[in-house]
């Protein structure tokens, strides 16, 4: 009998394990996706779908990362190069995917809960890029370098904007890209190019004060909608 209910102990542990790891995955990813401070639910909702309406952005952003890495491949015609205009193919396009998906979704209910995946891909698509971004400046060729640090800059101030309902997920975004592109360019041999990663976290810190005045004028927008008198009220 002993053994039989340590049996069952053990099973019903196994059996918790996965689902203690899924609340989590789901805590996490509800800080990351949360503000600095804590919102009425209708008002949290509505800054979660707003994401869900930048397509248009998203899709410059894919083209923009695909045209970086195949002028990579084209100049260096190293494998990381190639391989990064494929991984680009492939992610750029489940992102583009997933985001019409979930547009579609919120379109037919509003209540629905945010789906996770396009924040993930995101994620893993800016951790690519900023390691294609790396590789730009190892490689020593000073137009690809360039290029390198004007599609950052882009990226990065897209992320200022699209991002703002979202603002510790955009952060997060927002350093991941620009911190190795300075640690890069300090450790690079070419002459004088470490004043560019001197200068980025400078540039950094910028781009996240906006960030941050994005959300705050985004909030301001939503809490005046929501206290508006009906029409036709005194």
């Amino acid at each position: 009998m002993a053994i039989v209910v340590a049996q069952t102990s053990t099973v019903s542990a196994s059996a918790g394990q996965p689902q203690r790891h899924l609340l989590s995955f789901q805590a996490c990813v509800d800080w990351l996706l949360a503000g600095p401070r804590p919102q009425p639910d209708d008002i949290h909702n509505e800054l979660l779908q707003q994401r869900t309406n930048k397509t248009r952005t998203l899709v410059v952003a894919v083209a923009a990362s695909l045209l970086i890495a195949s002028l990579s491949a084209a100049l260096t015609g190293a494998a990381w190069a190639y391989a990064r205009v494929l991984a680009e193919i492939i992610l750029g396009s489940t992102r583009i995917r997933l985001m019409l998906r979930a547009l579609a979704k919120a379109r037919r209910d509003r209540r629905a809960p945010v789906n996770v995946a396009p924040v993930w891909a995101g994620l893993s698509s800016v951790v690519l890029i900023s390691a294609g971004g790396y590789q730009c400046v190892a490689s020593g060729i000073m137009p690809l370098i360039l290029m390198a640090g004007i599609g950052l800059a882009n990226l990065v101030g897209g992320i200022a904007s699209r991002n703002a309902a979202t603002p510790r997920y955009g952060i997060l975004l927002i350093c991941i890209l620009t911190l190795p592109f300075a640690v890069a360019t300090i450790l690079s041999p070419v002459p004088f190019l470490f004043v560019i990663g001197l200068q980025t976290p400078v540039y950094t810190a910028g781009m996240i004060f906006l960030l941050l005045e994005n959300h705050k004028i985004l909030l301001d927008l939503h809490h005046s909608e929501r206290n508006k008198p009906p029409d036709g009220a005194s």
